[in-house]
């Protein structure tokens, strides 16, 4: 069920920028509103998963799905309340533990080595993925 849809029928109060999502076991999550209303996004309440109902493990009776956003803000298994509001009025779990509030996906970084003359210099990011031999450290264990 499209989150933009449930939205729509309840309303979003002015000035709101974010949904507090809780768990039963009270671990929350905040979400950027327009994550949740933007057609293109497709953020969605799961409650099935390959044709079944949607197992325990993974939020049974229902979960938040949200694409682009890390799981730590929009990710809510076993959804209790949902509340309208600002991220100015409230921290979820791991914002209160220094992590970003709206945790947008970036699906671009910037990798850099110190040298020994104190010097930065750009470095491919040590990944398996990367199109060329594995770095000396990674050698031996499934890279390059």
């Amino acid at each position: 069920m499209p989150i933009r849809d449930v939205l729509k029928s309840v309303g979003i109060r002015p000035g709101a920028d974010a949904i507090k999502s809780t768990s039963v076991d009270g671990w929350t999550a905040g979400t950027p509103l327009s994550a949740l209303t933007d057609p293109g996004r497709d953020a969605m309440f799961a409650i099935g998963m390959n044709g079944v109902a949607l197992p325990a493990q993974h939020g049974y009776p229902v979960r938040m799905v949200v694409p682009g956003h890390y799981g730590f803000v929009s990710a809510t298994k076993w959804v209790t309340h949902l509340e309208v509001t600002r991220f100015d009025d409230f921290e979820a779990y791991w914002t209160k533990r220094g992590w970003s509030a709206q945790a947008p996906i970036k699906t671009e970084s910037a990798w850099s080595c110190p040298s020994r003359t104190g010097t930065s210099r750009p470095a491919p990011p040590p990944s398996p993925a990367w199109p060329g031999p594995a770095p000396r450290h990674q050698q031996g264990r499934g890279a390059g």
